[in-house]
């Protein structure tokens, strides 16, 4: 009868720890794939060069010198993996990485479920296993957990540092104590092998040891043994980092350098304390807070609340287990005093103190929940997952609107992919907003054409061409909120604008491209009232019959297009519409199809190259041009105000006896 109560508990916790690994799965699935292949956090480009440094691939020259080792090879085993080398591999082993990442984070929640079950274990069953239901499904559920899935060592941090604080709590009560202590210690060293910040996590391991010492005199070579192993294994990671590795010279600006320059007085400053604390406090929030300052009501509830033969036993190992919590509480707050002044930017270095924050305020709300209905057992579960869902449910907005917010495109993606696909390559001036977007080795967008950047911090102190006298950028990409200050101040007619990017349905900057130099001839031919040639430019004027001449056509989507159109250009007498000579092409190239144009965009066509024949004769010629379905032929209708009903004249030139251009000029479209 027990073996079939006992199996059955193990599956419903299995079953539990199935659930809510699914439930904190699901939505950082969602969400972890944003922004690529532009990449957002600065950490995350950095690690990947520095594993091409590993290589021999790339120079930070010092820069993540020292950088904790245990990350960097995960990123160049996946590195060696996907044939990365140079920009263009950034943005698949991110993506790779961060997938990768968020299964780590996703398991947070399975040992955190354990821990509260196991520091709520004299509590009963029922109670426990209510107590990890709401440990875990906090973890699964909060925006701070989804958000932080990112190419970077803290999911790992994260996941060690709750099985690190499982293991010591189950050292205490296990039957194996000594080998889960020793578990607990190596875990311990492995998020340090992470992240250095998490040296605090070694110790409950230590600390169980030092209970068990104590309490457990019978086994105490057994625990002295581990003991010594675990300070081996703390002395042969020291000898490695310090020694071979060189994490003495870390070089991680805003982290190291700060600890380093303080010298660790900041480390007792009651006031970063009180901030670092309160942030990680964050996910729990202020009912959290004061659960866990009741969270001693679990002394009282294992003493008093609940029926058992060794009571004054369990009461000793809850008090150690509360101890456990207590030290990372209090010491991993206290080790990030060194480098941040409490503010919430240092939350991912405190995560390992929020970890043991959910875990005492999900075994304390069943502790009070004994206390207060000791002759009604069943009610004690129910108010630990009434509180619990209390505490799940009012951050779930914030989830959904992460998730959603990262499911966009990114406009950064799509101003780099547009600029690469119609603009001849140049300098662009950009602010803080896109001072990565034209970067590929730390914003990770593949390219084709080289452009460079100069970043300002206000572009309309100068008028476009002042810009250009000033700093030689051909292309500006004003946020939008300098770009309505920027009209009121230049002519419009002296830049050509480009489209916008961003704005609502969008992730990352509003941006207005402009090219500081205007077309060099306007038109206003509208195509079916679908698509608008606002002008043109010559790459190429033919001098003699026989010569080539090229055009790139600047549109405009005016509404969603059906089909993919192309382009032609006809060389006609000036009375004729029968071509003697043609060229044919994708008004916005072969990679901007028109049926994918959506209104209010820009496209530059690829230049569309027309040879004049050798034999042509003396007289007037016209270049027309129009549009048509390539699939079934039929061309679109034209307004303008010389035009033959599906095609419009661009220019006019003469051929004169010696086969010279003569007379080539542009026809006014303008209206």
């Amino acid at each position: 009868m027990n073996a079939t109560r006992l199996l059955t508990s193990h599956r419903l916790s299995a079953a539990i720890c199935l659930l809510l690994f699914m439930s904190a799965l699901i939505p950082r699935l969602l969400s972890y794939n944003f922004g690529l292949p532009y990449i957002d956090h600065p950490d995350e480009p950095a690690s990947y060069l520095k594993a091409q440094e590993w290589q021999g691939l790339f120079d930070l020259e010092g820069y993540h010198d020292g950088y904790p080792p245990a990350f960097l090879a995960i990123n160049l085993m996946v590195q060696l993996g996907v044939g990365a080398n140079g920009p263009s591999g950034l943005a698949p082993t991110v993506q790779i990485l961060r997938f990768l990442a968020v299964f780590a984070s996703a398991a947070v929640s399975v040992f955190l479920f354990l821990a509260a079950q196991c520091i709520a274990q004299p509590l009963g069953k029922t109670n426990a296993l209510a107590a990890g239901l709401v440990a875990g499904s906090i973890w699964a559920l909060s925006p701070i957990a989804v958000e932080y899935v990112y190419a970077t060592p803290d999911p790992y941090v994260f996941l060690f540092s709750a099985i690190t604080l499982y293991a010591a709590l189950n050292s205490v009560r296990a039957k194996h104590h000594g080998r889960w202590a020793l578990g607990s210690i190596v875990t311990g060293l492995i998020a340090a092998f992470f992240k250095y910040s998490a040296l605090p996590v070694i110790m409950p391991g230590f600390i169980a040891l030092a209970y068990l010492w104590i309490n457990k005199p019978e086994k105490r070579v057994t625990f002295s043994r581990a003991f010594v192993m675990g300070i081996m294994l703390i002395a042969i990671s020291a000898l490695f980092l310090v020694g071979i590795y060189g994490a003495g010279s870390l070089n991680t600006p805003g982290t190291s350098d700060v600890a380093r320059l303080s010298g660790f007085a900041s480390l007792l400053n009651l006031q970063y304390f009180i901030g670092n604390f309160s942030t990680a406090l964050q996910m729990i929030g202020l009912p959290g807070a004061v659960m866990i300052l009741l969270s001693p009501a679990l002394l009282i509830a294992t003493r008093y609340g609940v029926k058992s033969s060794d009571s004054a036993a369990q009461l000793k190992d809850s008090a150690c287990q509360l101890i456990l919590c207590y030290w990372l509480l209090i010491t991993v707050p206290l080790l990030i005093n060194t480098f941040n002044s409490g503010t919430v930017n240092g939350l991912r270095f405190l995560i390992p103190a929020t970890l043991a924050a959910i875990v005492l305020v999900a075994a304390t709300i069943p502790a009070i929940g004994v206390l207060l209905f000791s002759r009604y057992s069943f009610l004690s579960p129910a108010l630990t997952i009434l509180v619990g869902f209390l505490l799940i449910v009012p951050p779930l907005p914030q989830t959904i609107a992460i998730i959603h917010n990262r499911q966009l495109p990114d406009s950064r993606v799509a101003l780099r992919q547009w600029v690469d696909r119609n603009l001849l390559p140049g300098s662009i001036l950009v602010t803080a907003d896109n001072h990565k977007t034209f970067n590929p080795i730390w914003g990770g967008i593949p390219y084709q054409h080289w452009f460079d950047w100069v970043e300002r911090a206000n572009l309309t102190v100068f008028s476009p061409q002042e810009w250009h006298q000033e700093t030689g950028v051909g292309y500006i990409a004003y946020p939008v909120d300098q770009w309505e200050t920027a009209i009121t101040l230049l002519d419009l007619d002296d830049v050509l604008y480009l489209g916008e990017f961003g704005g609502y349905g969008w992730r990352g900057p509003y941006t207005i491209l402009a090219r500081i130099e205007p077309l060099q001839h306007l038109s206003e031919l509208s195509f079916a009232g679908e698509i608008a040639l606002q002008g043109f430019e010559f790459t190429h004027t033919p001098m003699n019959a026989g010569d080539i001449l090229s055009l790139q056509l600047f549109w405009e989507a005016l509404d969603h297009p059906p089909a993919n159109y192309s382009t032609f250009l006809h060389l006609t007498s000036a009375g004729s519409v029968v071509p003697l000579a043609q060229a044919d092409g994708a008004p916005g190239g072969s990679d901007q199809q028109t049926a994918l144009w959506q209104v209010g965009e820009y496209f530059f066509s690829d230049p569309l190259e027309l040879t004049l024949p050798l034999d042509l004769e003396s007289g007037n010629y016209v270049i027309r041009i129009g549009l048509y379905d390539y699939l079934t032929g039929a061309r679109l209708p034209v307004s303008n105000p010389e035009n033959t009903g599906d095609s419009a004249i661009l220019f006019r030139f003469t051929v004169d006896d010696s086969g010279a251009i003569t007379n080539l000029n542009t026809v006014d479209q303008t209206g």
